[in-house]
């Protein structure tokens, strides 16, 4: 099946949205799936429940179409919701405009096996929930576990691809795109702006390729182990982080596992730009959930005009290890990677190949326990280069240029030279 693959660019603060023709996985192939077109006054939701148990498409045209799961959601297989092409947003983010556009928020949980949801937007931002919903926010898409049911069967092979969401607030306490107890998920070419959690990813085999995220105090794009939801295998690509109207108004990526070990996720080509707190922020909460099997690759974390006191581009914190960072490009924040409160004997296990750190107002890394760093470059670091306060640090290749500090100090640990990587 062939689908319009969407592509975000940026001309001053004009989004310009441009399609092209690509391929996605996971659709569910039926031999005639019924197509029934929505008709002016329907909801969603009673167009949904005129599909047959087996399933089917309901096709949404231009204009605005009340979604109709203020409450309820979707548990049929098969259905999928095709729309007439993604909307933008007004100015001043309070609304949607043009394409197809699905007001209020649009869900489905166990049972919505090879859900689907293209080629529009869900709208949960201001003017409609003041006007419908009392100005309590909203999830606005959201595939969950109704229930937070620990065992509940995963919805299999859901796929979003050229959607758009939008929130109430920055910091409204609800999500803009849940994508929660998934296995197989493939989510492509997504627009998320407002509510404190932008894109949420809690599944297994799960592939994000294309994320375009401003105007989250929480996290913009979050992968998240609970015992409910589990993640692992999950791979996430084209991500772009950027403020909403001010520079740090919008935080950056967050990889958790809260009630259960997370493992195995990746996390490639990301902008991140002016995040608040982090750019990348890592997480462990217990020894036996554990964020372990990390690999970040191609990352660029900047902020414009130079960070406030705090800000970091990768944070490590608790029971994290096993984290390979490659070709990070850290510049003009107040610390490049480091971690924060972790746990002995349970960190370590961490390789920084090919990156860069530009600019930093304090140290540029800080080690602990078993890291390995190398083909590095330092520059223009106020404080030190590398800082060890536990553990071995191993060091190849690296470069040093204007350090404020030491190029490498240990208060605690040991550096250890190597003659190849």
């Amino acid at each position: 099946m062939r689908h319009l693959s969407l592509r975000l660019v940026f001309v001053g603060a004009v989004l310009i949205i441009a399609t092209g023709c690509a391929t996605s996985p996971n659709n569910f192939a039926d031999d005639n799936p019924p197509i029934v077109h929505a008709l002016p006054g329907q909801t969603v939701k009673q167009v949904v429940d005129s599909l047959p148990p087996a399933g089917g498409t309901v096709a949404l045209g231009p204009g605005t179409w009340v979604s109709g799961y203020d409450i309820d959601f979707i548990s049929k297989r098969n259905v999928t919701i095709q729309g007439s092409g993604i909307p933008n947003y007004n100015s001043a983010f309070t609304a949607m405009s043009g394409g197809t556009i699905v007001l209020g928020r649009l869900a489905a949980s166990t049972g919505a096996d090879h859900f689907t949801v293209r080629d529009l937007g869900v709208d949960a931002g201001q003017e409609y929930i003041n006007a419908n919903n009392g100005g309590v926010p909203t999830d606005a898409l959201a595939i969950y576990n109704a229930g937070q049911v620990v065992g509940a069967p995963q919805v299999e092979s859901p796929v979003i691809e050229n959607v758009s969401c939008l929130g109430y607030s920055p910091t409204a306490p609800a999500h803009c795109m849940l994508v929660e107890n998934v296995n197989h998920a493939y989510v492509h070419d997504v627009i998320a702006v407002k509510n404190c959690h932008g894109l949420v990813l809690k599944g297994t085999n799960s592939t994000v390729d294309g994320v375009f995220s401003r105007g989250h105090s929480i996290t913009s794009v979050i992968v998240k182990s609970d015992n409910y939801a589990p993640a692992s295998q999950d791979n996430l690509s084209n991500i772009s982080i950027v403020p909403l109207v001010t520079p740090g108004d919008t935080r950056g990526i967050s990889i958790i596992g809260v009630a259960a070990p997370l493992s195995d996720i990746s996390i490639s080509k990301a902008r991140i730009e002016s995040p608040l707190s982090w750019g990348i922020h890592i997480e462990g909460a217990s020894a036996a959930t554990p964020a372990f099997d990390l690999n970040l690759s191609d990352i660029f974390v900047n902020y414009w005009g130079n960070s406030p006191a705090g800000e970091y581009c990768v944070q490590f914190i608790q029971y994290v290890r096993t984290v390979h960072i490659n070709n990070l490009n850290c510049s003009d924040m107040w610390v490049g990677l480091a971690p924060y409160l972790p746990a002995p004997g349970s960190f370590g296990g961490v390789s920084v190949a090919g990156s860069q750190f530009t600019n930093i107002a304090t140290n540029a890394i800080e080690t602990y326990g078993d890291w390995n760093i190398s083909n590095a470059s330092f520059a223009s670091i106020a404080g030190n280069g590398i800082v060890n306060p536990s553990g071995v640090t191993a060091v190849y290749g690296n470069t040093f240029t204007d350090i404020g500090g030491s190029n490498m100090v240990s208060t605690g640990g040991t550096f250890v030279v190597q003659s190849s990587p």
